[in-house]
């Protein structure tokens, strides 16, 4: 099961999603950068590299185990959701082995789960880098970080529980997140509604002061 050409595909389309994901972490820190005043430059991308890596950081932590505890639910496991975040968070028994020697009966495509974290890991960071941005010149680092943290740790996996999964009570009345438009963007968009109600506008606005790293 684990060596079919199905499971190689999938393993591929995701290697693909993560290679794309990164870009898009990438292509975000440029763009913002190319939008600051040049003093704050260096600040920027820091910032942004940081709160990307807190952001998938804190999805590793429980977030993995909230996506995983719809299937927890779905085969009737005791305590599901505390069960999934003990057997899926970065620490956890099936991330301390490799895929191929986890026993397919009882985690069905282990090497593919272990992959997706590692895509849901760039995922949470990419979020992480739009909220920074949706507060960027305005927000100190001290309240980025931690904003990174909940934001990619708590809330996009909640929210993906949600509308991305397929045991929560918003799938089974017929909600389905099928390109992940609700768990990434409506968090993203009512965020940055709420901190340029909170921040207000930048205090010295003006064209790009980088236009080549906006051009990149």
């Amino acid at each position: 099961q684990q060596v079919t050409a199905d499971m190689y595909i999938a393993e591929v389309f995701y290697i693909a999603s993560i290679l794309a994901v990164m870009l898009g972490v990438t292509a975000v820190i440029l763009i913002d950068a190319g939008l600051v005043q040049p003093k704050n430059v260096i600040d920027t991308i820091v910032q942004k590299l940081l709160c990307a890596f807190i952001g998938g950081t804190a999805f590793m932590i429980v977030g993995y185990g909230i996506w995983n505890w719809q299937f927890y639910e779905a085969a009737g496991t005791a305590q599901p959701l505390t069960t999934a975040i003990k057997d899926w968070w970065i620490g956890g028994a099936y991330f301390r082995a490799y895929g191929p020697q986890i026993d397919p009966d009882a985690v069905p495509q282990a090497d593919l789960q272990q992959l997706f974290a590692a895509f849901f890991f760039t995922f949470g960071g990419l979020i992480a880098c739009f909220l920074h941005g949706a507060g960027v010149e305005r927000m100190q680092p001290q309240a980025s970080v931690p904003m990174a943290a909940i934001g990619s740790g708590l809330i996009l996996p909640i929210v993906s529980y949600l509308s991305w999964g397929s045991g929560s009570f918003l799938t089974n009345a017929g909600l389905h997140d099928f390109v992940g438009a609700f768990s990434p963007y409506l968090l993203v968009g009512i965020s940055s509604l709420i901190l340029a109600w909170r921040l207000g506008p930048r205090t010295k606005p003006g064209p790009p002061g980088n236009f080549t790293l906006v051009g990149l």
